[in-house]
């Protein structure tokens, strides 16, 4: 059975104020198409130097290496499905993109749960939870929260 077809592609169409267009990973299955947007921007200059380039610099090397990433945890997600749907697909992909960093996607995560489960009371509270701590620290990560930080908020310090 043909899985879907998934590439890097820098979208030209869309051009930034930065004068940059941004990279996307492109998924093809059936005749239909989808874009997932990465965090790259590049001009077709680098973007051809840094993908198709025998020899590249440390910096290229290394975003050859993000951009890979992406694309190869798509790959993966879509060789995961017996039969490939978009929605399936993105339940695979987009999961978990930004649980390893922020606590707010955490949060939401968990109120989805909630109210899936039709406890409405809870998700409320988790809800007024997570205001309370972006209002605190907006962008509030995982590897921001310790101990020490825990202590030091008991006590005022």
């Amino acid at each position: 059975m043909k899985t879907a077809t998934i590439k890097v592609f820098l979208d030209t169409r869309r051009k930034k104020k930065s004068g940059l267009f941004p990279l996307v990973i492109r998924v093809r299955n059936n005749r239909e198409r989808k874009d997932y947007p990465t965090p790259f921007e590049l001009s077709e200059n680098d973007f051809n130097r840094v993908m198709t380039a025998k020899r590249r610099t440390e910096t290229e090397t290394t975003l050859y290496r993000k951009i890979t990433a992406f694309e190869t945890k798509a790959i993966e997600a879509a060789e995961k499905l017996a039969v490939f749907t978009f929605e399936k697909f993105e339940k695979i992909y987009l999961t978990n993109r930004q649980a390893a960093d922020t606590v707010y996607f955490a949060f939401d995560e968990k109120i989805k749960e909630l109210k899936s489960e039709n406890r409405i009371g809870t998700a409320i509270t988790y809800e007024a939870a997570k205001k309370s701590l972006h209002e605190f620290k907006p962008k509030l990560r995982f590897a921001d929260i310790s101990k020490l930080s825990y202590n030091n908020m008991k006590t005022g310090c």
